[in-house]
């Protein structure tokens, strides 16, 4: 059977046929390229959407992050503000209360300062500038207040003791006399009344109200010595009021006429007190020189300064020695 035949039974052109076969492949090819090109144009799409969600994602936590940072840095600084004015006022008050020792104020001021330098090197790599200059500022702050503070402990801190048995005060560096006066107490013979010595001016004042007439019931008389080995028997004390600007403590150390180290020597002198038979008053420390009011020979209505020694019944001796008057040095520092 010939071509025609198949063509005229079956009602097949073959050109035809071959025509469409060759149209159909082109078809299918231009189809498949459309769909890869739908395809990668798909891919870079979602590749755009996800760089954008990255940087927006990156720009919020960057925001969120540095926000928080901040306002957290921003609310330490205010705290550490706060508790730098908390500390000055402490200082301050401290100071007008007149402290004993500026040791305590200098380790609060350099623990205030290593705390905040603590904390602005932990700060520094992550604060803004303009919360580090806050810092700077605050701190340039702090350090001239505690500089304020300190010159003013270094000149309100001053230390006075009485000088017995001397009318003017030693030649130390920074000792000044503040008055001049006589030695007084009770009577020895007074069962009652104070047991302290009082260093009586010479020029009293008498400006308050009086009620005129002796009235008897407490009186202050001057102090004599009785000292007759040093040749003052009789003879009434006087006393000086010394003060110590470059120095806040005074102390009177018994039984020594040398003052520890780093401690300056005011004056040595022997310890004094009323004798047993009479009745007490209180040890007092009695320059060497034992200055003495003029004229002043007799015996009269005195508080008496006597000589003292150890007693070996409770002392252990040696070190000490019964047989021996006690001195004493007055030590500032």
């Amino acid at each position: 059977m010939d071509v025609s035949d198949k063509e005229q039974i079956f009602g097949i052109d073959e050109t035809n046929v071959t025509f469409n076969s060759k149209f159909n492949g082109k078809s299918k090819s231009r189809c498949s390229k459309c769909c890869q090109c739908l395809v990668m144009l798909l891919a870079v799409f979602i590749a755009l959407l996800c760089v954008a969600a990255v940087v927006v994602f990156g720009v919020l936590y960057y925001r969120l992050v540095i926000t928080e940072s901040v306002g957290d840095l921003a609310e330490r600084v205010a705290e550490l503000e706060a508790q730098l004015n908390k500390t000055q006022s402490m200082l301050i008050s401290s100071v007008e209360a007149q402290m004993s020792s500026a040791a305590k104020l200098d380790a609060q001021i350099n623990k205030t300062q290593s705390m905040l330098s603590s904390v602005q090197e932990q700060m520094s790599t992550t604060v803004p500038t303009v919360i580090q200059e806050q810092i700077d500022e605050t701190r340039a702050d702090f350090v001239q207040g505690m500089s304020d503070i300190s010159d003013r402990v270094s000149t309100s801190q001053r230390a006075t003791y009485v000088r017995w048995g001397s009318g003017s005060c030693p030649d130390v560096n920074g000792t000044t006399l503040v008055y001049s006066g006589y030695t007084g107490g009770n009577w020895f013979g007074n069962q009652g009344g104070a047991s302290n010595h009082l260093c009586m001016p010479t020029d009293p004042e008498y400006t308050l109200p009086f009620e005129a007439g002796i009235q008897g019931a407490s009186n202050i008389n001057g102090a004599e010595y009785e000292s007759v080995f040093l040749g003052t028997a009789n003879r009434n004390a006087v006393c000086a009021v010394c003060s110590v600007s470059t120095r806040a403590e005074v102390i009177m150390i018994p039984a020594k006429t040398s003052c520890p180290a780093d401690w300056t020597n005011e004056y040595i002198g022997y310890i004094m007190s009323e004798r047993t038979t009479n009745y007490r008053t209180m040890y007092i420390c009695v320059d060497t020189s034992m200055g003495f009011v003029p004229n002043s020979f007799d015996h009269m209505d005195s508080t008496d300064l006597w000589n003292t020694e150890a007693n070996c019944a409770s002392l252990p001796c040696p070190p000490y020695n019964d047989e021996q008057e006690l001195g004493c040095v007055v030590c500032s520092k």
